[in-house]
Order: structure tokens, then C-alpha cells, then sequence
């Protein structure tokens, strides 16, 4: 079977780039899909990604909220505990004003 991809498309390219910066922080509890290709065609900047089997939040029953909302707060606390002393560039120190 085919692989389920996202493409998404965006007149800027650096939201991109900030997400293929956070790749490095993947672990188990804070799942970021894989970057297959980032690129820019015409006018428009895209990236094509692997898609996580996951619902959309707004497509959920109510009857989960409270499900949702701890792992909600199981994902936000594996943000929190990336190991300290690893950082991620999000741009470069010469583009930054």
C-alpha cells in the first residue's frame, strides 16, 4: 500500500524551517513526523511529510475530552523535558534583527 503523506503549501518557507529544526527533538512522547522533501516551486514554498495516524482534535467526540486533554498534558510535558544543554537553531545568527 502507499505511504499517507501530508503536503502542505505556504507563500512563506520559514514555518518550514522551524519544523524541520524541531525534527530533533522526536522521542517517543513527542511524536514529529518525518520531512520527506522541503522545496520551493514558483512563488510558493511546500513540504512533504510523512503523516502521523492521528485524529484531528476537532473531529472528536466530546465524550474523549478528557482523554484528549491528558494527552494533551503528556505531550506538552515531553516538550518540556527535552534534555537540557541540546538546543535547536532556528535561524541562523546572521538572519536574526
Amino acid at each position: 500500500g502507499g505511504a499517507d503523506l501530508i503536503l502542505r503549501i505556504s507563500n512563506l518557507g520559514e514555518g518550514f524551517e522551524y519544523d524541520q529544526a524541531a525534527v530533533q527533538l522526536r522521542s517517543e512522547g513527542l511524536p514529529i513526523p518525518e520531512f520527506l522533501e522541503v522545496g520551493q516551486i514558483l512563488d510558493h514554498y511546500y513540504a512533504l511529510s510523512r503523516r502521523h495516524l492521528m485524529g484531528f482534535l476537532n473531529e472528536e467526540p466530546v465524550e474523549i475530552a478528557e482523554q484528549i486533554g491528558e494527552a494533551v498534558v503528556d505531550l506538552l510535558h515531553a516538550v518540556r523535558s527535552t534534555p537540557s544543554g541540546e538546543s535547536v537553531t532556528w535561524h541562523e545568527p546572521s538572519d536574526v534583527t
